[in-house]
């Protein structure tokens, strides 16, 4: 691009007198021309980095909002394994609980039949011992037991 002051119009030199105004206003007028021009090319440079800075702004949200989806998806998992392995301490502690039910019966079942069978046909002392023995056995299961309901969250 040409210097408007350095470059007057072809012919025209700016110390004549009726040709200098002329030569002076076609230096005004390629000045501002120039400036327009270069005025428009920042206009377009500073559009240019608008659109890009808007884009930018726009990829910097949707990486935040899918930052955060993943975050709220982690969480709803962690959430539901949460819940999930309290539904299988839930039911561990039942089946325990059943089985130490059933052994508490199967003991008190075979205790009256060792006693029948001790008292009517055989006679001594040997009942005593069996339900002595399978009494510590049921005693530690149910200390087993306890402990495991002890330690689970409240609900």
């Amino acid at each position: 691009m040409t210097n408007p002051v350095r470059d007057p119009k072809p012919g025209v030199t700016a110390g004549d007198s009726g040709e200098g105004r002329v030569s002076l206003d076609y230096m005004l007028e390629t000045a501002r021309t120039a400036n327009k021009e270069d005025s428009r090319k920042q206009l377009d440079e500073a559009l240019a980095y608008t659109e890009e800075e808007r884009k930018r702004r726009a990829e910097d949200e949707q990486r935040r909002i899918e930052a955060e989806e993943r975050r709220i998806k982690d969480e709803r998992l962690a959430a539901e394994e949460r819940a999930r392995a309290e539904e299988e301490r839930r039911a561990a502690a039942s089946r325990a609980q059943r089985w130490f039910t059933a052994h508490v019966c199967a003991y008190i079942v075979a205790s009256a039949f060792a006693f029948v069978l001790n008292d009517k046909l055989i006679g001594g002392v040997w009942f005593y011992w069996v339900v002595i023995a399978w009494g510590v056995v049921v005693a530690s299961h149910a200390i087993v037991v306890m402990r495991a309901r002890s330690r689970q969250p409240a609900v």
